[in-house]
């Protein structure tokens, strides 16, 4: 279900990759979901500033290539939101 709505967000929505950008935008406030791959390095830390801003976030069961696969990237994604 979890990459269901990762492909619907793919289709309607502008995503930032990476620990960097999503954490510069959830400091900013301009995040409204956040995705992170099975095996992500600093997912305690999203999820800190996230449940701070009550931002969802939604810990899919993929690691960061088949993320990277099915967000049509030619490299692995630990991290993205919208």
């Amino acid at each position: 279900m979890s990459l269901t709505l990762l492909k619907k967000a793919l289709k309607e929505s502008s995503l930032s990759y990476g620990e960097k950008d999503v954490l510069s935008r959830l400091k900013n406030g301009t995040v409204k979901k956040i995705f992170i791959a099975k095996g992500c390095r600093n997912a305690d830390s999203i999820k800190r500033y996230a449940s701070l801003a009550t931002i969802e976030v939604v810990e899919l069961e993929e690691n960061s290539i088949e993320l990277g696969v099915a967000c049509k990237k030619p490299f692995s994604i630990g991290v993205l939101c919208y």
